[in-house]
């Protein structure tokens, strides 16, 4: 695992029992069945379907290659509202969809765009699984400079868990974290590339997710088809979550009121919770929720354990989190 300074230690020593828990220590080579899908949203029939005209967003789309897609909860779909009871319920449908939007920022570098991305599956199963539960999603963020240019792929469940980072050879090494591996990289027990290489400028991301806990277990640029079913994958606007369509009206992902106001409709995750809340002074860690911009419209959204570095490794304020990580842009 690359060397980030003492908040990185900090939150790996807090974190090491749990990853033994995990049982991820060391991974076969990846093999792939039959049943993997490469989800695509440039596929003509999802262009019938996205909503969305911004190029960049569109250039910078990650091809998502999921595994084992025979079991319902490794496809990714989109949220919908369910009445039962007399309770209204957020599930995730069939139809895949990635949710997006741009937010630009500024540091003493210069300016720059995070594209986002975010998809959903219906859960992670059940009882082996540290991060079990339902409505579980990831955040891809691709990171452009005036120019375009992918400087830096974020990606990140959306309970601000299993964070990786990978730069790009746009990216000059200067502003890489100190002692930043060459090749490989460790995230938490899962091997991975340390950097992209864009060898043609039309490459596009390709992100392999593992089946049933759907880690980020790879990263490539590809500029030629993979050979994986492909399926058409929707681009929506972020705020579409905050407004499923449910009879004449529309409805939240995320609740809105009370003590798990910010977070995603049923996604508790009992085995965080249990093993985790309590060294962490977060009743919900674990739990998805909303990417917002500030305190006002969504809670903190940290991506170290240690309660000590939570606010300053908050993913809200893209400079001052990518300062706590080491990243110079």
């Amino acid at each position: 695992m690359p060397t980030l300074g003492t908040p990185f230690k900090t939150a790996l020593l807090l974190s090491c029992a749990l990853l033994l828990l995990h049982g991820c220590a060391q991974l076969p080579p990846q093999v792939f069945d039959a049943d993997t899908w490469l989800y695509d949203a440039t596929h003509p029939s999802a262009q019938t379907h996205s909503t969305i005209s911004d190029p960049a967003i569109i250039q910078h789309a990650p091809l998502i290659v999921a595994q084992r897609t025979d079991q319902a909860f490794n496809r990714i779909g989109q949220p919908v509202v369910e009445g039962r009871g007399g309770e209204l319920t957020i599930s995730i449908g069939d139809d895949a969809a990635m949710f997006v939007e741009r937010r630009d920022f500024q540091t003493t570098r210069g300016q720059y765009s995070n594209l986002i991305y975010r998809i959903h599956f219906s859960e992670v199963p059940l009882p082996f699984h540290l991060t079990a539960g339902k409505n579980s999603g990831l955040l891809f963020i691709v990171t452009v400079n005036g120019s375009g240019e992918p400087l830096l792929l974020t990606t990140v469940h959306t309970c601000g868990c299993y964070l990786a980072f990978f730069p790009t050879d746009y990216l000059p090494r200067a502003q890489w974290p100190d002692g930043w591996p060459q090749h490989r990289q460790q995230v938490f027990g899962k091997i991975v590339p340390s950097h992209l290489q864009y060898q043609r400028s039309d490459g596009r991301i390709a992100i392999v997710l593992s089946a049933d806990t759907h880690r980020v277990v790879d990263a490539k640029v590809v500029v030629d088809a993979l050979p994986f079913e492909r399926r058409a994958m929707a681009l929506l606007p972020m705020q579409r979550l905050r407004q499923l369509l449910y009879g004449s009206g529309t409805v939240s992902m995320f609740e809105e009121r009370g003590w798990r106001r910010h977070y995603v409709k049923g996604s508790i995750k009992p085995w965080e919770l249990l093993l985790m809340s309590w060294w962490t002074f977060d009743l919900w860690v674990g739990s998805d929720k909303d990417y917002g911009t500030s305190d006002a419209d969504s809670g903190l959204f940290y991506t170290a354990l240690a309660p000590w570095h939570q606010r300053a490794s908050d993913m809200r304020d893209f400079p001052r989190f990518l300062t706590f990580w080491g990243w110079g842009l």
